[in-house]
């Protein structure tokens, strides 16, 4: 299973997931209904002639994880790259779930 850490700032949330080997075009990211579910699938790499594997886990790899997301993130504004395999998930928080400063005596 691919690890990952969940973390919160003032703007929004983040996702960071160990994805050694993989590329973007074999990670599927969506959002759907308040979950955030991330899956992806290596493809088996081509037998190589010369060579007997008496051990072979890196043929075909599949995974899913999915996270319940809270009702402040806007969904839409979903972002994620990839980086020397660890994907990151940019969870942006809506304008009225950000903390806001309330001035006492302020305007009525």
């Amino acid at each position: 299973m691919a690890a990952a850490d969940l973390y919160e700032t003032e703007e929004g949330y983040g996702l960071e997931l160990e994805l050694p080997g993989f590329n973007e075009a074999e990670i599927d990211i969506t959002v759907d209904r308040g979950v955030l579910t991330i899956s992806g699938a290596r493809a088996e790499e081509g037998e190589e002639k010369g060579r007997t594997y008496h051990v072979r886990e890196r043929r075909n790899e599949r995974f899913t994880r999915s996270f319940s997301l809270p009702a402040s993130i806007r969904g839409e504004s979903v972002a994620a790259h990839l980086n020397a395999g660890v994907l990151t998930v940019e969870l942006p928080k809506s304008p009225e779930a950000k903390p806001h400063r309330v001035t006492v005596g302020g305007a009525k």
